[in-house]
């Protein structure tokens, strides 16, 4: 159940946040489902680091974690304007001690905000305590318009 849970929360978060591509872990880091993602894409590169590193520390921490595909470490971004292609922004949920979600999309398509990824992680917590792990996407995403963003 919480698999088939984790799978539909992500369809909802993706929705929310326009990302382009996702996946979601259990609460080991097991990868559990893949939206527009596959294999090839995930172990393309560092992805499969970097997706490891944000949904680990995600999990760790119990918080949402945003940054990018391309410095993790800010002390070693670089000090001058550097165009860097395929930049993607990344962000990693924690889902009420379920697992987590991952999802990226590309820079030029806008900034994931802050407290759309806070509300997701408060609702997907709200969802879990009140035990409605059964919803689909659709029915997620039209509580998820009508909550109210501190109680679920």
């Amino acid at each position: 159940m919480s698999n088939a849970y984790l799978a539909n929360f992500l369809q909802l978060a993706k929705r929310v946040v326009k990302a382009e591509r996702g996946l979601a872990v259990n609460s080991d880091a097991t990868i559990i489902t893949m939206s527009d993602l596959d294999e090839a894409d995930l172990n393309a590169g560092d992805m499969m680091l970097l997706v490891k590193q944000i949904v680990g520390d995600a999990l760790s921490t119990n918080e949402a974690i945003l940054g990018n595909n391309i410095i993790r470490d800010p002390s070693k971004a670089p000090n001058t304007n550097t165009a860097f292609r395929n930049l993607r922004l990344v962000v990693a949920i924690p889902v009420g001690g379920l697992g987590a979600i991952y999802m990226d999309r590309q820079v030029r398509d806008g900034v994931m905000q802050r407290e759309d990824i806070e509300q997701l992680q408060r609702f997907g917590t709200y969802l879990v305590e009140q035990n409605l792990l059964d919803l689909s996407p659709e029915d997620m995403f039209l509580r998820y318009q009508n909550q109210d963003a501190t109680t679920g």
